[in-house]
């Protein structure tokens, strides 16, 4: 079986969270620091213009490599939830749709009128629909007890590493050109996650059903019991039933002449 590598992203966040694997710190803090931070970098998109959309690019992708520190240090103490892994998946969903809204509502306000603003709450919706897609994958891939690979979260994931990019689009000003590409891009990427979610779940439904139906047996009748007799009469008597409903036939041996 092939070992996975880890982006590396993940492992410098794996190294930057080793030394606090014996601290109080915990992966939910971690998760809300990247929350807050990615919160900030909502409001300086929405402030608009070339500094702070600058410095909202910086934050939010330094609230993107966070994204990896609570799950490294979860993994280093053993430290893990249910709880955690929904707070982790929320705070990742809702920083990614802040960052369109955020971009559509500063470029709004810098001239690029009111069409900005509907870009960026259509590419935040698409978003916010993948990430639904993405998390009701994995719970079926962990029902399903890993038949199959979770494709659709591999592929987001390989797409969320583009906005490390982000800071350059801005620092070249091409902000509007960004959000309209993922106005255009995230709902078709939505269709073709939603498309994968459905066939994956007609496939493990198609599974179970054949699953069931060759675990079906028919049982064989049982006579009931006769008081008074045990349990050697009971056999004796449904051998006796079996011959009398079905008499072996007679054989008829051939006469010889003599000659």
């Amino acid at each position: 079986m092939a070992v996975a590598h880890k982006p590396w992203d993940a492992r410098l966040a794996a190294r930057l969270v080793y030394p606090l694997r014996h601290t109080r710190v915990t992966p939910n803090w971690l998760t809300g620091l990247r929350l807050a931070v990615g919160i900030g970098a909502f409001y300086c998109f929405c402030v608009g213009g070339y500094l702070y959309a600058n410095l909202g690019a910086l934050l939010f992708v330094l609230s993107h490599f966070l994204d990896h520190t609570d799950g490294e240090l979860a993994r280093l103490t053993g430290n893990s939830s249910a709880f955690g892994h929904y707070f982790d998946l929320s705070a990742d969903a809702l920083v990614n749709i802040l960052l369109f809204v955020g971009l559509g509502l500063g470029l709004a306000q810098g001239g690029h009128g009111q069409h900005a603003a509907l870009l960026g709450g259509l590419a935040g919706l698409a978003v916010a629909a993948v990430f639904f897609f993405v998390h009701q994958l994995e719970e079926l891939e962990k029902r399903s007890a890993g038949a199959g690979e979770a494709n659709l979260k591999t592929a987001f994931l390989d797409l969320e590493d583009i906005l490390y990019l982000l800071p350059i689009v801005t620092l070249l000003q091409l902000d509007y050109y960004f959000l309209l590409l993922a106005g255009a891009g995230a709902p078709l990427f939505c269709g073709w996650a939603a498309r994968q979610y459905f066939l994956r779940k007609g496939q493990a439904a198609l599974m179970s059903a054949r699953g069931a139906g060759s675990d079906r047996r028919v049982a064989p009748m049982a006579l009931p019991p006769q008081p008074g007799l045990s349990a050697g009469h009971t056999i004796n008597r449904r051998k006796q039933r079996c011959r009398t409903t079905n008499p072996k036939p007679l054989k008829h041996k051939a006469m010889k002449k003599n000659r």
